[in-house]
């Protein structure tokens, strides 16, 4: 295990480890495509805050298209988790005043522990209002490729599904991929706010967006009964370095 890990890099890993946890959940099949997560963001007074998180796939560089600044085409490694959230969430102005951030996945049918650090990009649809949340425009050019673990059922657990597209159509596509539950939580107030206040319903693709986590530090640990382990993953110069440390 640790050679491929060493050979795939962290997001080889952790879509191997989605893939192991599928195969133990196949009795559950309806959740057992759901990996929640731990999101970590500091407030502007310097308070951190956490919240739970599922992961909606990645976000891959395609090959020769240099689509993603500081990330290089077609590296495996490079893949970029992607949560969805609504636009006026208290995470999402939390990391427009800083973007860095932390997600933590603990998988218990594997045993193993990631600990994702680094700065969260926000996708949402464009608007023709100039009142609009800060997007960093030069973060992502076209197109981009999303995957997804396919669902349970007539297709090999392991394998990816996705689509190649530009930013409006992963934005759309992704939001059909939701509950109508969800969905109508997209199309409501912000959340947290007052429930006194006049209730307003929009498009709720409006409100949807993709924060899509560029990672630069990974902390990997292993619990496995055979004897634990550890690797610490950093970005440097646009090349992962590995480091074995002590659990």
């Amino acid at each position: 295990m640790v050679g491929s890990l060493e050979e795939g890099g962290w997001a080889t890993l952790l879509k191997s480890s989605i893939g192991n946890k599928i195969v133990a959940d196949s009795a559950d099949a309806e959740h057992s495509l759901a990996l929640v997560g731990s999101l970590a963001t500091v407030t502007p007074e310097g308070r951190p805050k956490v919240r739970s998180v599922v992961l909606r796939g990645f976000l891959v560089p395609k090959q020769g298209e240099g689509i993603v600044e500081g990330v290089k085409a077609g590296n495996n490694i490079d893949s970029m988790p992607i949560f969805s959230t609504h636009l006026n969430t208290q995470k999402i102005s939390e990391l427009q005043a800083n973007s860095a951030c932390e997600v933590s996945f603990w998988i218990e049918e594997t045993l193993e522990q990631f600990r994702i650090g680094g700065h969260i990009h926000i996708l949402r649809m464009p608007k023709a209002s100039e009142e609009e949340i800060d997007v960093d425009e030069g973060f992502l050019k076209f197109p981009i490729e999303y995957i997804r673990m396919s669902r349970v059922g007539d297709k090999d657990p392991l394998d990816i599904e996705g689509f190649t597209g530009d930013k409006e159509t992963i934005l759309k596509k992704t939001y059909e991929e939701h509950s109508h539950y969800l969905k109508k939580w997209f199309s409501t107030q912000a959340p947290g706010s007052s429930l006194d206040e006049e209730k307003s319903e929009v498009e709720g693709l409006d409100n949807y967006c993709l924060m899509v986590l560029k990672a630069d530090h990974v902390d990997y640990l292993n619990m496995c009964k055979s004897g634990h382990f550890r690797r610490i993953f950093t970005l440097e110069d646009g090349d992962w370095k590995i480091e074995k440390v002590e659990p």
